[in-house]
C-alpha cells in the first residue's frame, strides 16, 4: 500500500510539472499561480481522471513487482483514456474555453515526463535492491524440480528484491494432506540462523495443509508466499501480472485487516446504497416484466456460502427461472458444462425468455446491493456457491484447505473471476483467481476489478 501510495504521488508531480510547463509555454509573462488558479477546472479533472484511470487499470498495484515495460503499457492505455475524458469534459463545460496551446503541451509532454520520471526512478530502485537495499532475506521450500524453478528464477531477478540465503527440499508427498514432511524444529533453526523475513513456498499440489509453516510464519511476523506453477496460464486468461508465479496465500497481519475491513466495509455502505437509489427505476421495471412473463415470486433466495464450514446467508437475485427450476435441476446434471462443484449449462431449459436478458447483461445480481447493506456480501469478493454444490466436492479434493480459505473474506457481488471469463472459466481456476483476490486485496484493486467489471457487463463476457 506504501509503494502504492507513492507511485500515486509520483504521477501526481508529473502531473503537476506537465501542467505548469503548459502554462509557461502559453503564457509565459504572466503569474505562473494566477494563471494555475484560473485553470483549475481543466488542472482539477486533469489529475483526478488519469490517477483514477492508472487506479482502474492495475499500474499501482504491481508497481514494485512489475516490469517497466509492463507499467509504462498500462499507463499508456490509462493516458489515451484520460485525454479523451478530459477533452469531452472541457467541451462539455459550456463558457469555459481552454486554451488549445496549453491542452496540447500538456498532452504531449505527459507521456514524455511521465517515461523519464518513471525510467529514472525505476534505475534508482534497481540498483538499490541490487545493492541490498530493500530485500527480504528468503527461504525457499518445496519440492525438487519446483523449488528449484522457483529459485533460480527469483535469483535472475534481484531487483524484485527475494534474496534466496536459504533453501529447504522436501520429499514428494505421499499424499494430498501432508506437504511439508519437514520438522519444526529443521525450519526453525534455518529462520534462526539467516534471520529469514519472506518464505516461499513452491508446490504442484494446490492443498493448504501447511499449517506449521502458517504458526511459525504468524509467531516470527515472517511473510510468506505460496507460489504455484499454474501462474502462467492464469495470468494469460486475466491479464495479471506478478512476480514468479500467483501468491495463493500468506499469513494476514491482524490489525491491517482490522483497517482494510472497517474501510471496505464503510465502502460498500455508500456506494451500494447510492447503486440502489439511482439503479431503483430498473428494480421496478425488471419486477414488472418478471411478473408477466411467469408466475412466481420477484426474487430468488439461495443458501450460499463461501466454504463447507462457513455460515450461509440468503442470497438474492431477480428470479430468472420457472418456479421449479429446482426441482428440474437433478435431472440436469448429466448436461453440466462447469468442472467442480458449480453446475452451468448454456442452453439451460429452467431459464425464462427475461431471465436470459437479465442474466447476459448480469441485471439478475443486482438485488445482491442489499445482501452488501445488510453486511451478507461486500462489493467485491470471491464468489459464494450454493450449499448444496459443496455436496459434490470431495474431501480429498486437490484444493483442500486452499479452497477452505475463501471464507477468510467475505463473498462479493464481483470478483477476479468475474472479470476474467466468468463461465468460461472453470472451477478450480475460480477457485485460484479467488485466492489469489485475498492475497492481494485493497480498495485499490477493488476499484480496479469494479472497473473492469463495467465492460464486462455492458457486453455480456463470459455470462449464460
Amino acid at each position: 500500500m506504501i509503494v502504492a501510495m507513492t507511485a500515486m504521488g509520483v504521477d501526481a508531480v508529473v502531473i503537476v510539472l506537465c501542467f505548469q510547463l503548459a502554462i509557461i509555454l502559453d503564457h509565459p509573462s504572466s503569474d505562473l499561480a494566477g494563471q494555475m488558479t484560473l485553470h483549475g477546472r481543466v488542472f482539477a479533472v486533469s489529475i483526478v481522471v488519469f490517477l483514477g484511470l492508472f487506479v482502474a487499470l492495475g499500474v499501482y498495484r504491481t508497481t514494485a513487482q512489475s516490469s517497466f515495460r509492463r507499467q509504462a503499457y498500462v499507463a499508456g492505455k490509462g493516458y489515451v483514456y484520460g485525454v479523451a475524458i478530459v477533452l469531452c469534459t472541457v467541451i462539455i463545460f459550456e463558457g469555459y474555453a481552454a486554451s488549445r496551446i496549453l491542452l496540447v503541451t500538456f498532452f504531449v509532454s505527459f507521456p514524455f515526463v511521465y517515461v523519464i520520471f518513471w525510467f529514472v526512478l525505476r534505475v534508482i530502485m534497481r540498483r538499490m535492491r541490487e545493492r541490498g537495499f530493500g530485500q527480504w532475506e528468503t527461504l525457499a521450500i518445496g519440492p525438487t524440480p519446483h523449488v528449484d524453478q522457483l529459485v533460480r528464477r527469483l535469483r535472475r531477478m534481484p531487483d524484485l528484491g527475494y534474496n534466496v540465503v536459504a533453501k529447504l527440499v522436501t520429499p514428494h508427498p505421499l499424499d494430498g494432506n501432508h506437504l511439508l514432511h519437514l520438522e519444526r524444529a529443521t525450519v526453525e533453526h534455518v529462520l534462526d540462523e539467516e534471520r529469514i523475513e519472506m518464505i516461499t513456498f513452491s508446490t504442484a499440489q494446490l492443498n493448504g495443509s501447511f499449517e506449521m509453516l502458517e504458526s511459525l510464519c504468524a509467531r516470527r511476523r515472517i511473510s510468506m508466499r505460496v507460489i504455484s506453477p499454474e501462474a502462467d496460464s492464469l495470468f494469460t486468461k486475466t491479464g495479471l501480472h506478478d512476480i514468479a508465479g500467483i501468491s495463493l496465500y500468506s499469513p494476514t497481519r491482524t490489525r491491517l485487516m482490522v483497517l482494510k475491513s472497517f474501510g471496505k466495509r464503510t465502502f460498500d455502505i455508500i456506494f451500494s446504497t447510492l447503486c440502489l437509489l439511482i439503479l431503483s427505476p430498473i428494480f421496478i421495471a425488471v419486477a414488472i416484466a418478471l411478473r408477466l412473463e411467469s408466475p412466481g415470486p420477484v426474487f430468488f433466495t439461495q443458501k450460499r456460502s463461501l466454504a463447507d464450514n462457513d455460515e450461509p446467508f440468503d442470497f438474492m437475485k431477480f428470479r430468472s427461472m420457472y418456479e421449479d427450476a429446482d426441482a428440474q435441476k437433478e435431472t440436469l446434471f448429466d448436461n453440466n458444462e462447469a468442472d467442480g462443484a458449480l453446475f452451468k449449462m448454456r442452453d439451460d431449459p429452467r431459464v425464462t425468455k427475461v431471465g436470459r436478458v437479465i442474466r447476459r447483461y448480469s441485471i439478475d445480481e443486482l438485488p445482491q446491493l442489499i445482501n452488501v447493506l445488510r453486511g451478507d456480501m461486500s462489493l467485491v469478493g470471491p464468489r459464494p456457491l450454493p450449499v448444496s454444490d459443496f455436496q459434490k466436492m470431495q474431501t480429498d479434493d486437490d484444493l483442500g484447505g486452499y479452497f477452505r480459505q475463501r471464507a477468510t473474506v467475505k463473498p462479493g457481488m464481483t470478483g477476479l473471476w468475474q472479470v476474467s471469463g466468468r463461465s468460461e472459466l472453470g472451477f478450480r481456476e475460480m477457485v485460484l483467481l479467488d485466492l489469489y483476490y485475498i492475497e492481494h486485496q485493497s480498495i485499490l484493486f477493488d476499484f480496479e476489478i469494479l472497473a473492469q467489471t463495467v465492460p464486462v457487463v455492458v457486453f455480456g463476457k463470459g455470462a449464460y
